[in-house]
């Protein structure tokens, strides 16, 4: 039965829908006959002038705390812009 649920069928609704154009920046999950849109957290960037391994690590060990409203607020936070 978890077979049937991986058909396109199941999806097709939902790529079709994001053809349309009504959204940007957002996360979507869709497969088994379900779709949900989904959340985004991140830890603080850090910029990667002189990084080492020691310096990923930190990043990597951090806390995710940090919400954003979708990818397009995320990325721009990211690359040190806002909106």
């Amino acid at each position: 039965e978890a077979v049937s649920q991986l058909q396109p069928e199941h999806v097709a609704p939902v790529v079709a829908w994001l053809a349309s154009g009504e959204i940007s920046g957002e996360l979507i999950i869709a497969g088994g006959g379900r779709v949900a849109r989904a959340g985004m957290k991140t830890s603080l960037p850090v910029a990667m002038g002189d990084f080492d391994v020691d310096a990923v690590q930190i990043v990597m060990s951090s806390d995710i705390d940090i919400a954003h409203e979708n990818a397009g607020t995320h990325f721009r936070s990211f690359i040190g812009q806002s909106d």
